[in-house]
């Protein structure tokens, strides 16, 4: 009887020391869950990230708005380079007087 004490006390210790391990365990992996908090600030941050994105709309104000801008730009551009062949042409021929 008394050996089937000490079995059962041999017994008894190692499954003691089995639940405190796996208590350990548990709490150990308890502690990276994801809450339902967790949860709520991800989509908060998801939430933020979207409001930043262009939609299509935008990018056809934008690139209307760039044309414009592109437009504006080629005739100043067509303006300064006629201007600037009357000068040149205006400069050779009393260029031109003058020197005969």
């Amino acid at each position: 009887m008394d050996e089937q004490i000490v079995e059962l006390d041999k017994r008894l210790t190692a499954v003691e020391k089995d639940v405190a391990t796996l208590k350990a365990e548990a709490a150990f992996a308890r502690a990276h869950y994801v809450t339902k908090q967790d949860f709520a600030r991800l989509e908060e941050r998801v939430a933020a990230i979207q409001s930043n994105y262009a939609t299509k709309a935008d990018l056809a104000a934008l690139e209307h708005k760039l044309e414009c801008k592109l437009s504006q730009l080629e005739s100043r551009m067509m303006r300064w380079c006629v201007g600037t062949m009357i000068t040149l042409t205006g400069v050779f021929m009393a260029f031109v007087k003058f020197a005969v």
